[in-house]
């Protein structure tokens, strides 16, 4: 839609994959857009070919976008560092469960994400 696309929406081309529609949609709805879920539209995606085999996707991009686009999603200063908190937990242990199991790999990514 024109009214949708000439909006100053912020979209975000360095999250590159993953949480960028998350943020997107944000945007819309700060600019006053209502945003609704349909049945009338259906999108098929065949996704998974390539990220499922490449943990620069699984594990780096997708924790890298979530820690990026989580805290700005809320107003007040004390949200958004309790939600970097959060996030970075979450990472931790996912870290910390994969150097476990020896997938040091996967971990490498997921450690490159805290710090991107």
């Amino acid at each position: 839609n024109r009214t949708v696309l000439g909006q100053n929406l912020r979209f975000d081309e360095s999250l590159f994959t993953f949480w960028e529609d998350v943020y997107l949609s944000y945007e819309a709805k700060n600019h006053g857009f209502k945003l609704s879920r349909t049945d009338l539209i259906q999108f098929k995606h065949g996704g998974g070919k390539t990220t499922k085999k490449d943990m620069r996707y699984t594990s780096y991009y997708y924790q890298r976008n979530r820690l990026r686009v989580a805290p700005k999603m809320t107003k007040q200063k004390w949200r958004k560092y309790l939600s970097q908190v959060n996030i970075s937990v979450d990472i931790i242990l996912q870290l910390l469960r994969k150097i476990i199991s020896g997938d040091w790999k996967r971990g490498k990514s997921l450690l490159l994400a805290l710090y991107h």
